[in-house]
């Protein structure tokens, strides 16, 4: 199986470099993608020509309690395209538990057949976003005396903040926790003002890759507009730009949060990808 997503992140990376054929959820650079593929344990579906070679193929992951998969894919070679995803697809929704109740994909708003393929098949829009990057220069950054990486007296509260910021998302709160387990290089750092959880960010880095992520960062509504997101990106930067390896840091924000973006473009990051969310809603299935 580990020779087989090493084949397939061999087959995709080309073609994720490609706007026109670019997915989201899933990375650029071939390493990237097999960590990825591991991680997550995402189910493929490969089909290959009669010399054995990879021609196409399709991912698929399932979120228990937003009953909820999400589509990698479909990519394909040219051709025979069409009827490959077909049946790609057909296997994707063949995986799906009983108790899914929508299935859900995203693409670079300039990959054109992801999105006639999406909306052929009944999927909805759900937001747009930003796919942002901040390349390392030789700016000096330096760590914020009030924010610390949580401990477990933390969790409970982290939880309850990053659903009130993120409701109904994935991760949900206890899974961005269990994300936090999956790799040596995350933390989540904490900023309190007067005894409450006032915000938290959680970065993470992948040093075989050179790049670091910044996944969440949520500031409570109590303290909004009080400069606290900008401290906590920016210590974040100060600890992802810790690692030698690390080159650039990326993030995904939603295009109609101007006020992140702002924050973002800021301290230095600028727009790289716009990237479609979409939603199918499976309705009762026998």
């Amino acid at each position: 199986m580990t020779s087989e997503i090493h084949e397939v992140a061999r087959f995709i990376a080309p073609l994720q470099t490609q706007p026109e054929s670019r997915m989201a959820m899933i990375g650029t650079e071939e390493l990237g993608i097999v960590k990825e593929l591991l991680e997550f344990e995402t189910q493929l579906f490969v089909e290959r020509d009669g010399t054995g070679e990879i021609v196409g193929v399709a991912g698929f992951d399932h979120d228990e309690p937003l009953r909820r998969g999400f589509v990698y894919g479909p990519w394909s070679i040219d051709d025979g395209r069409e009827e490959r995803e077909e049946r790609l697809f057909s296997q994707v929704l063949g995986a799906a538990p009983p108790d899914t109740k929508d299935i859900e994909t995203a693409f670079d708003k300039q990959n054109l057949r992801a999105a006639r393929f999406a909306v052929a098949r009944g999927f909805e829009l759900v937001r747009d976003h930003f796919t942002m990057g901040f390349t390392r220069d030789d700016r000096h950054l330096e760590p914020d005396p009030d924010i610390q990486e949580m401990d477990d007296d933390d969790r409970q509260a982290i939880i309850e903040l990053h659903e009130r910021c993120f409701e109904k998302t994935w991760p949900s709160g206890p899974q961005l926790l269990e994300q936090l387990e999956k790799g040596p290089d995350r933390r989540i750092f904490v900023l309190y003002e007067n005894d409450h959880l006032a915000g938290y960010h959680f970065a993470s880095v992948e040093r075989e890759t050179g790049e670091a992520y910044i996944d969440n960062i949520g500031v409570d509504e109590r303290f909004r507009g009080r400069g606290f997101a900008t401290r906590l990106l920016t210590h974040g930067l100060w600890w992802m730009f810790g690692f030698e390896e690390v080159a650039k840091i990326e993030l995904s924000v939603r295009e109609e949060n101007a006020a992140a973006i702002q924050v973002y473009e800021k301290a230095g990051f600028q727009k790289l990808h716009a990237i479609r969310q979409m939603r199918m809603p499976l309705g009762e299935r026998p």
